[in-house]
């Protein structure tokens, strides 16, 4: 027969005049029907809040201390009607955190292989109701969740993915098949701000800003976009203008990096953009910059870190406190108690061991 209208003569899709609109691959004969089944594939798509809190090895900092319980546990007579889908330890988490943000949603959608990003992230966004005309250039993808790993967006770059294909993608994950086929996982996340080489041409870079309380909870987070040859002091001052009343935040701000569980450095506010760590990463929603009200006033504080007794892992966000001269050990562990509101249950199994020597 005659190719359809979304094939042209030599059996290759036309598209591409619309946009994001996926190319039609018309099934004429065998060998088409062949590469549609060859190519179709389920895709399970996760739609993230971007100001979805840090989870770093499954952590969040929600202010809960001990193993926090799903939603599924908390009883009822409907739970025995419907199975639930069992909760991952990092969606409970979440779920504690006193941030305010939507919660990912998932969508099986099915694709081609043959798309290009455009297609796949332009179908994403219509499958979530995403607005925006340039939806496309305004979602980020990534295998797992954005806030959870260090991984680049699989689309940061445009020049890289005008000839880039879904197939590519498949190929750079660890996507195993099992008995049936089992559908490939993308995480997406909708951006704040528009990427791409024009802000870095124009001077300007985005940054992940993430607010902690006194408890060193996870309030809230925003993206801002500062001046390259900028300072710290212009991200708090663009920091400050998003502070929220609820989140109990105020006096003057600092600014931190936090690297394995462990304070990297507590950034002047004189000191450059550029000398930032997380200046020039890709994904600026696991690599960000913390802030928190200055309630030491500049006075040094000494880090006191989480660590695992049997790993010696340092996990989660470090606490700073500004020690006295000759206060003691039981002191400095009440303090952290009462800081971060731990409960007496908890808090017994708890031990406090000074780390390198003495001053």
């Amino acid at each position: 027969g005659e190719p359809t209208t979304g094939e042209d003569a030599a059996g290759q899709p036309q598209g591409g005049d619309e946009g994001d609109a996926p190319p039609v691959f018309p099934v004429n004969n065998v060998s088409d029907l062949a590469a549609h089944v060859l190519n179709s594939i389920n895709v399970e798509v996760t739609l993230h809040d971007n100001r979805q809190p840090l989870c770093t090895d499954g952590i969040v900092s929600n202010g809960c201390w001990g193993s926090g319980r799903p939603q599924s546990a908390s009883g009822g007579k409907d739970q025995k009607k419907e199975p639930q889908k069992e909760e991952r330890p990092e969606d409970v988490a979440l779920s504690l955190s006193p941030a305010k943000f939507h919660a990912p949603r998932e969508q099986e959608i099915k694709m081609d292989l043959r798309w290009q990003m455009q297609h796949v992230t332009g179908t994403i966004a219509r499958a979530f109701g995403i607005n925006g005309g340039a939806a496309e250039a305004q979602l980020w993808l990534f295998h797992a969740p954005p806030a959870s790993t260090c991984e680049e967006p699989l689309n940061a770059y445009s020049a890289r993915n005008e000839q880039t294909t879904l197939k590519d993608l498949q190929r750079s994950t660890a996507y195993v098949s099992t008995a049936g086929k089992k559908p490939l996982s993308l995480h997406a996340v909708e951006l704040p701000f528009h990427p791409g080489r024009q802000a870095i041409e124009r001077g300007f870079c985005p940054l992940c800003v993430r607010f902690f309380d006194s408890a060193v909870r996870e309030v809230g987070s925003c993206v801002v976009v500062v001046p390259i040859n900028g300072a710290v002091q212009d991200v708090l001052t663009e920091a400050a203008g998003k502070l929220q009343p609820e989140w109990g935040i105020s006096g003057p701000l600092r600014a931190m990096e936090v690297m394995d569980g462990r304070l990297h450095k507590i950034h002047r506010p004189e000191v450059p953009v550029r000398s930032l760590a997380c200046f020039g990463k890709s994904n600026i929603f696991y690599y960000g910059l913390r802030v928190e009200a200055d309630a030491d006033g500049g006075r040094p504080a000494t880090e006191i870190y989480h660590c695992d007794r049997q790993s010696q892992q340092a996990f989660a966000q470090p606490l700073l406190l500004s020690l006295a001269a000759g206060e003691k050990s039981g002191s400095v562990k009440q303090r952290c108690k009462e800081k971060l509101n731990v409960p007496d249950s908890e808090f017994k199994s708890w031990r406090l061991v000074r780390c390198g020597s003495r001053t």
